[in-house]
């Protein structure tokens, strides 16, 4: 025990735990195992043997927990008094004294800003016992009840815009990087926080937070509205600015790091970057900047159920648009054709080797960003485009040395190959078009100049990610409870996302500039709304750029056979639905007619794909035991329907498969 006599306060309340407490909190971690309560069982009688009652008692005073403040924890009565009081613990009164006292057995129970009656009933038990003790007169222990109990407060004491969401991210990744987090207490943390960028990124927010509080007041309460922003230094991985909510006074969840939610649109560039990587994997073609798609409704059959997405605001231009454009424009069902015919399986093995959360299965609407993601995660992914095709991890932490200056751990960021620079390069003039005259152009509304590239992104929240060479950021606004927002990424998070870019390319200008061109593009005149090299004197012209080979000029539509899906990763069988739909003889085998899926439309360029029983050749229905997807050049494709027939002996009429509609939700 710290104090043998039985009537000593520390005795009655427990002087062994004390000790204990002491070195659970100096030399071991808090994990609960008998084996961590066994140390500190043997350590704690070594202390006692080695350390007088008193300094047991003075280490303890010194490093106890008294709670926590805008990011920062509190240890010991003399942080305690500050924080609490704005004052030296010498200059304390007896009524907060007794309080700092009280306060020990339960911080947050007792926080004096919150529960101030709570506090104040502990303070006045802290009193009466002292008085039973004989500590105090009962003269005294009234004089210091009838005080109030007055705390200093927080504002004005310690910013809040100074990175506590920040601070509590490092303080997460401590504990992995260093056994025993009491351990952490000697040791000095260089992160990489810009403090500049930091307070840029909180005023940004909250001045949009409280704009749209005013704005949308009708629609709801005021403070209920959440955001947070994540900025990355594209070339070195670091964290320079996270903001994870409006008040963490109020809320302690790191928005940034640890709420997964639909990024909506923001997703769409994975899409077409995997169809521009057709250039290198031409299944089932090659897609190129140029090659068109029909704008218009569409239904998508996946899984025998059909998807009908839909563009915001249910517009369509109802003729042929450019992959390009489809971006720019933030086109949904254009998106999920592309999707459909590089197959969803290929995109979301894309998004996930740029560090996005790869889920069990694939299925459309993935390709309108349905799969949840952080902000942080988002950013790390968007280094991809940033660095040309290579991703890099987010660091928050430089370098951790002793007291003394030795450095222990200087953890560096991971990189990862995603796509070829030339890929990269094109996907990144397609984001710079949705900000010079996209669905972001209201960045240059703004008077944000200079060569930046975005996408926006509406799900039932707001998105903005955009990015320089050298500097990637993602702001999301949205609800906790998951609420439907009501407003475009361009409306919500687009002003936080300006903002903050303004003032972060202010003040580091080395982080602006434009890509270098790689050698593997090349650029060619075309006309925008056919897709085809420009004629002479044609009005419409525009500059397109080209991985080398794929140009109009150059490269023939013909598909190639697809794979089978042990060749590739993850595939995604699809048909599309036109309206109008062949009708074919019936088998011989078969008494009733039966439909052939759709002809594609012409951009298919005279290419059909079917589900397939690989072991009879023949379309496959729901009853096949295998079935697999193929694309055929039109003509060559099988006429006759697969059925149990072919597999048991016996003349069955195959079900029509089932296909229930799903209707998706418009993004932008």
């Amino acid at each position: 025990r710290v104090d043998a006599d039985p009537n000593s306060p520390i005795a009655r309340q427990g002087g062994s735990s004390i000790t204990q407490q002491l070195v659970k909190n100096l030399l071991l971690s808090p994990e609960q195992t008998w084996r961590r309560k066994s140390a500190e069982a043997y350590m704690s009688v070594i202390l006692e043997t080695r350390l007088s009652k008193e300094k047991i008692f003075e280490l303890y005073c010194n490093q106890v927990y008294m709670g926590q403040q805008a990011g920062l924890s509190i240890h010991g009565f003399g942080e305690a008094s500050s924080a609490y009081f704005n004052k030296d613990v010498t200059n304390l009164t007896l009524s907060e004294s007794a309080f700092l006292a009280g306060l020990i057995r339960s911080p947050n129970r007792y926080n004096p800003y919150n529960k101030l009656d709570t506090a104040t009933a502990r303070r006045n038990q802290v009193l009466d016992s002292m008085v039973e003790a004989g500590e105090l007169s009962d003269a005294e222990a009234k004089a210091a009840k009838d005080s109030p109990l007055q705390v200093a407060p927080v504002r004005g004491r310690i910013d809040v815009s100074d990175a506590p969401y920040f601070a509590d991210f490092v303080q997460n990744q401590l504990s992995d990087m260093i056994a025993g987090g009491g351990a952490a207490e000697h040791l000095r943390i260089y992160t990489t926080i810009d403090m500049d960028l930091q307070r840029a990124a909180y005023a940004a927010l909250t001045k949009q937070l409280a704009a749209l509080d005013k704005v949308e007041a009708k629609r709801f309460e005021p403070g209920t509205l959440q955001a947070a922003l994540v900025a990355i230094n594209a070339k070195t991985g670091e964290i320079v600015a996270m903001v994870g909510g409006r008040d963490y006074s109020k809320s302690q969840l790191n928005r940034a790091s640890d709420a997964f939610r639909q990024p909506g649109s923001v997703f769409k560039p994975f899409v077409y970057a995997t169809a521009l990587n057709t250039a290198y994997d031409p299944i089932p073609r090659v897609i190129t900047p140029a090659t068109t798609y029909m704008d218009e409704p569409k239904t998508f059959t996946f899984d025998n159920q059909e998807y009908s997405p839909g563009n915001f605001g249910d517009t369509y231009s109802n003729a042929p648009v450019t992959v390009r454009d489809a971006l720019v424009h933030s086109l949904n069902v254009v998106t999920v054709d592309v999707a459909m015919e590089v197959t969803i399986g290929r995109v979301m093995n894309l998004a996930a080797k740029a560090g996005l959360p790869k889920p069990a299965r694939s299925y459309p609407a993935m390709a309108l960003g349905t799969s949840e993601a952080t902000p942080l995660q988002i950013a790390s992914a968007y280094t991809a485009f940033a660095n040309l095709g290579s991703r890099v991890t987010p660091i928050a932490i430089n370098r951790i040395t002793t007291g003394n200056g030795l450095t222990i751990a200087a953890p560096t960021t991971q990189r990862n190959e995603v796509l070829r620079p030339d890929v990269a390069y094109v996907m990144t003039s397609f984001m710079k078009d949705v900000i010079n005259r996209g669905t972001a152009s209201k960045v240059r509304a703004r008077g944000l100049k200079g060569t930046l590239a975005g996408k926006t992104g509406t799900s039932r929240d707001g998105w903005f990610a955009g990015f320089t060479p050298n500097l990637v950021c993602a702001v999301w606004v949205g609800f906790d409870d998951g609420s439907q927002l009501g407003l475009t990424g361009a409306n919500s998070a687009l002003p936080i996302w300006s903002d903050f870019m303004q003032v972060a390319l202010a003040k580091h200008p080395e982080w602006e500039g434009d890509w270098d061109m790689p050698a593997g593009v090349e650029q060619i005149e075309i006309n925008p709304k056919t897709g085809q090299p420009t004629a002479e004197g044609d009005a419409e012209k525009r500059i397109e750029f080209f991985i080398n080979g794929t140009s109009p000029e150059n490269t023939s539509d013909a598909a190639t056979e697809e794979a089978t899906p042990e060749e590739l990763p993850s595939p995604t069988p699809y048909i599309q639905q036109p309206s109008d739909l062949p009708t074919l003889p019936p088998p011989a085998t078969l008494p009733s007619p039966k439909k052939l899926p759709p002809v594609p439309d012409s951009r298919l360029e005279g290419t059909i794909t079917l589900d397939i029983d690989p072991a009879t050749g023949l379309i496959a229905v729901e009853s096949c035991p295998v079935i697999r997807t193929k694309t055929f050049v039109l003509g060559t494709e099988p006429k006759k329907y697969c059925g149990p027939q072919y597999h048991t002996g016996k003349v069955i009429e195959p079900a029509a498969p089932a296909r229930p509609r799903v209707v998706g939700t418009p993004r932008r």
